[in-house]
């Protein structure tokens, strides 16, 4: 992360990669918008919706109110954008842990007026959840759906499987779907004793071994 963090202060860019190439699939399957598409809309259209949104804190400041009251100012970044966002009151000191610069977050918000101007046309991101992005899968996705062609069961096939599974056991149920394209015929069921642990390296490994997967909750 430092070489990185000297990268980007030194040239403008990240040049050997950047800080959430590892968070790809976190970002695929709980991102609602990039931060891009929220910097280039009217916030407006988006009022009263929940998003989640995710990135890494590249700026953060925590300041303390005149009655002694803390909250903080940061700044989120993703591949092409950045947005700002406020948090006060009792979720700063729920969230105060988290909002560290370099930390990679996922950011459950709704778009609400501004509420301390008035007669003002301005939108704010309402904070209402923030975890680390590496724990997200598994919070907010209880089961995982496996999809796979009759005529892809061998016992290697199935053994890789197995494999994979053990290897990230977990409490997470795994939902089966045992397809025959050309009789048009689906077998669906979940076996009690197989639950894994749903993370990127999981959905990488069945990505590996050609197995289609869908996360469900």
């Amino acid at each position: 992360m430092q070489k990185l963090d000297n990268e980007l202060q030194i040239a403008g860019i990240y040049i050997s990669g950047h800080p959430l190439d590892d968070y790809l699939l976190e970002i695929k399957h709980l991102s609602s918008y990039s931060l891009e598409q929220l910097n280039d809309a009217d916030l407006k259209i988006f009022e009263g919706k929940k998003l989640k949104l995710c990135g890494m804190v590249s700026d953060v400041v925590h300041r303390t109110t005149a009655k002694g009251d803390g909250y903080c100012n940061f700044t989120l970044d993703d591949f092409h954008g950045s947005l700002k966002f406020g948090i006060f009151s009792e979720n700063y000191l729920k969230f105060k842990s988290l909002l560290e610069k370099g930390k990679v977050l996922l950011i459950e918000c709704s778009v609400e007026k501004q509420r301390w101007k008035q007669d003002s046309d301005a939108y704010d991101f309402r904070i209402s959840h923030i975890q680390l992005l590496s724990t997200a899968l598994e919070h907010y996705y209880n089961k995982i759906a496996v999809s796979i062609p009759v005529t892809h069961l061998t016992d290697k096939s199935g053994a890789a499987l197995s494999n994979v599974f053990k290897k990230h056991r977990g409490n997470q149920f795994v939902h089966f779907e045992i397809y025959d394209s050309s009789n048009d015929f689906m077998l669906e069921f979940h076996n009690q004793k197989i639950k894994v642990h749903i993370t990127s390296d999981l959905l990488k490994e069945l990505t590996d071994l050609h197995v289609y997967y869908r996360l469900m909750n």
